[in-house]
């Protein structure tokens, strides 16, 4: 078995789909006769799924509310990467009432090597009962 397949298996004798680096510096591993593979022991990227809020049938600002309103929820890196990543977020799933247009900015903010603020705002007469987004973090 060489050490690709081991990666595949997961890693450090973990079970198949655990994909947790071994600790330390960087790891080298060999392909065949290939040069090293580095493995770094701080994650490089890290991704996720978050339900941002869920208004439906609530009094809630985002389903009855009207103007400018917004709804951030904080995120953390199951592990603190090096230094701040680049964070791209992304909606998954939006229900939103079909009367009006729907009008809806998200962003990552406040991103730091443990983690940023995932915030979503919405306008005018807009109404959003449920949101979701995934993420992935990048350095």
């Amino acid at each position: 078995m060489t050490s690709i397949d081991k990666i595949e298996e997961g890693m450090a004798g973990g079970p198949a789909g655990d994909r947790t680096w071994p600790t330390g510096s960087v790891h080298e591993l060999r392909r065949g006769h290939d040069a090293p593979l580095q493995v770094a022991s701080r994650p490089r990227c890290q991704s996720g799924l978050i339900d941002l809020f869920d208004h439906f049938g609530a009094e809630t600002e985002m389903w009855t509310g009207t103007g400018e309103r917004s709804i951030s929820r904080r995120v953390l890196f199951a592990r603190p990467f090096s230094h701040a990543p680049q964070v791209l977020v992304s909606v998954t799933m939006i229900d939103a009432a079909r009367e009006q247009n729907t009008r809806y900015d998200i962003r990552a903010l406040d991103v730091s090597r443990d983690g940023f603020t995932v915030s979503v705002r919405t306008w005018n007469d807009t109404r959003i009962a449920r949101l979701s987004a995934s993420w992935m973090a990048v350095i």
